[in-house]
């Protein structure tokens, strides 16, 4: 079972690090292959883990997103934004 608060401790310790990481990303890869590349793992690694057994990710960390991914998410699941 992951420790989502040692997670959380080992994140922000690597948060300047990920947000170079991320910058470098927007500007150097291909995004295509990029998704590509992120399901791959995703679908590795949700055959071995079910994240459904804890949902701690789910109750303990924030996630984000921009006004247009929530229209998004919402016009797709046919949710108000509210």
């Amino acid at each position: 079972m992951i420790n989502i608060d040692k997670l959380a401790i080992m994140a922000n310790r690597k948060e300047d690090e990920n947000l170079r990481f991320r910058t470098y990303l927007k500007g150097h890869a291909d995004p295509y292959i990029l998704d590509k590349q992120f399901k791959e793992l995703h679908e590795k690694y949700f055959k071995i883990y079910n994240c459904k057994d804890c949902r701690n990710c789910c109750k303990k960390l924030n996630t984000s997103m921009t006004e247009e991914e929530l229209d998004t998410i919402c016009n797709k699941l046919n949710l108000d934004k509210e």
